[in-house]
C-alpha cells in the first residue's frame, strides 16, 4: 500500500513536535546552534521525504506566531530597563531609519534588477526588511557578548518587526481595495496605530499579571512564564492588536517590576527550546520547493542583495556617525552579520500570499529562501565571528544576570 502523507493539522503538529522534541532532548549541539538543526528536520519531514504536507497558512501561521510571541517574551524578560535606556538612541536608529534603508534598497533592487512591479517590490522589501527575534534572541542569548550589543540587537529585532507588520497591514488594505487616496491611507495608518496601542496595553497588563503570579512561589512563577505570553497571543489575536509587540512588552514589564520569578532553569530552558523548535521545524516543513524552483533567481538574488549590500549599509547608515563614541568598527562589523530573517517574515509572507494569490509564489519563495540562508549560514557562524572580532566577554555569574 503506498504511503500517504499526513494532512490533518493535529497529526502534522504531533509529528512535528514529537520529532523536534526528540532532537532537542538529546542535549547540546556543542558550538553549533540548534536553529539550523530544527530547520533541517522540518525540511526532511516535509518537502524532502514528504512525511507531512504543510502550507504556510492556517495551523502553520498560528504555530509560527505563537512561537514567536514566546521567544519575544523571553527576549524582553532578559533585558534590563537600565541597559535599554543606555542604548535607546541606537535601537531607535536601527529599528526606524535602519529599517527604512533596508526596505528602500531591497525595493529598488527588486524593481530594477529583477523587473518586479513596484507594488510587489515594496511588499517583498517590507517582508524581509526586519531582523527576526526568533533567530536573533536565541543566538544572542547563547554567546557571552557585551550587553550593549546584545540589548541593541535583541530590542531592535522586536521593534522593527512591529514596523514590518504595520506596513504590511497598511499595504494590504490599500492594494486590496485598489485605492490611493489620502483618506484611505489615513484610515489604514490609524488602524495600524490602534493595533500598536492595543499591543502595548495588553503587553503591560500581561507582564504585570505574570509578575504578580511569580510572587506566589516557584510553581506560580513557572505558570507566569506561560500565562503572560499565551495571554498576549490569545487576547491580541482576538482584538487584532500587534501580538509581537505585546509579547515583547510583557517580558520587559515583568522584568522592570522587580526580580524575575524563581523558576527551575531546566523548565525555563525547555519552554524556550519548545518555542524555537516549533517555529523552525514548521518553517522547514512548509518550505515551498515548487515556488523556489520557479522563482529561485529572484529569491536568491534578493537574499544576496540583502545580506551583502542592504544590511551592511543599514548598519553604517544608522550607526556609522556613532563611531567611536558608542560603537567600534569591530562591533558594527559584527552587527552587519547578525541580521537573520525568521518566523515573522514567514508569517507576513503567508498573509500577503493569501491576500494576493497572483504574487503568492514569488513572495513565499523570497521570504523562505531568505530564512533558509540566513538561519543556515549566519546563525551557525555568529559565535565564530564574535570570537574572530574579539568582542566576546567572560560569562556572567548568576547574580549578575
Amino acid at each position: 500500500m503506498p504511503w500517504t502523507p499526513f494532512s490533518d493539522p493535529l497529526a502534522i503538529l504531533a509529528l512535528v513536535l514529537a520529532g523536534g522534541f526528540a532532537i532537542f532532548s538529546k542535549g547540546s549541539f556543542g558550538p553549533y546552534p540548534d536553529l539550523p538543526v530544527f530547520l533541517l528536520y522540518g525540511l526532511l519531514i516535509g518537502p524532502i521525504l514528504h512525511l507531512v504536507i504543510l502550507r504556510p497558512d492556517g495551523t502553520v501561521v498560528a504555530g509560527l506566531t505563537m512561537g514567536a510571541v514566546f521567544i519575544l517574551f523571553e527576549g524582553g524578560r532578559g533585558l534590563s530597563s537600565g541597559m535599554l535606556e543606555n542604548v535607546f538612541a541606537s535601537i531607535a536608529r536601527l529599528a526606524g531609519w535602519g529599517w527604512l534603508i533596508t526596505a528602500t534598497l531591497v525595493t529598488l533592487g527588486a524593481h530594477f534588477l529583477f523587473q518586479t512591479p513596484w507594488a510587489l517590490s515594496v511588499l517583498l522589501a517590507v517582508i524581509i526588511a526586519n531582523t527576526d527575534p526568533t533567530a536573533v534572541i536565541p543566538i544572542m542569548s547563547s554567546i557571552a557578548i557585551r550587553n550593549q550589543i546584545k540589548t541593541t540587537l535583541q530590542a531592535e529585532s522586536a521593534f522593527n518587526d512591529v514596523l514590518s507588520s504595520v506596513a504590511i497591514g497598511v499595504m494590504i488594505t490599500l492594494f486590496a481595495q485598489a485605492v490611493s487616496s489620502f483618506a484611505a491611507l489615513s484610515t489604514a495608518i490609524s488602524v495600524a496605530l490602534l493595533h500598536i496601542g492595543e499591543g502595548l496595553i495588553v503587553g503591560i497588563l500581561m507582564g504585570a499579571l505574570g509578575r504578580l503570579l511569580g510572587r506566589r512561589g516557584e510553581r506560580w512563577g513557572l505558570l507566569s512564564y506561560v500565562i503572560a505570553p499565551l495571554g498576549c497571543y490569545g487576547i491580541l489575536s482576538i482584538i487584532g492588536g500587534n501580538v509581537y509587540l505585546g509579547g515583547f512588552i510583557a517580558g520587559i514589564t515583568m522584568r522592570s517590576l522587580g526580580p524575575t520569578p524563581t523558576v527551575d532553569p531546566l523548565w525555563r530552558t525547555s519552554l524556550g527550546g519548545l518555542a524555537r523548535m516549533t517555529v523552525f521545524v514548521l518553517l522547514g516543513a512548509s518550505f515551498p520547493l515548487a515556488a523556489i524552483a520557479t522563482h529561485w533567481v529572484l529569491a536568491l538574488g534578493l537574499t544576496v542583495l540583502l545580506i551583502v549590500i542592504a544590511r551592511p549599509l543599514t548598519i553604517l547608515g544608522s550607526l556609522g556617525t556613532l563611531i567611536p563614541r558608542v560603537w567600534t568598527l569591530r562591533e558594527l562589523s559584527f552587527m552587519m552579520w547578525v541580521r537573520e530573517t525568521g518566523a515573522v517574515s514567514a508569517v507576513l509572507a503567508a498573509q500577503v500570499a493569501h491576500q494576493f494569490p497572483q504574487w503568492g509564489h514569488p513572495v513565499l519563495a523570497v521570504a523562505l529562501m531568505t530564512v533558509m540562508i540566513t538561519i543556515g549560514v549566519q546563525v551557525p557562524t555568529t559565535p565564530y565571528w564574535a570570537q574572530r572580532l574579539n568582542i566576546l566577554e567572560p560569562p556572567r555569574s548568576p547574580e549578575e544576570m
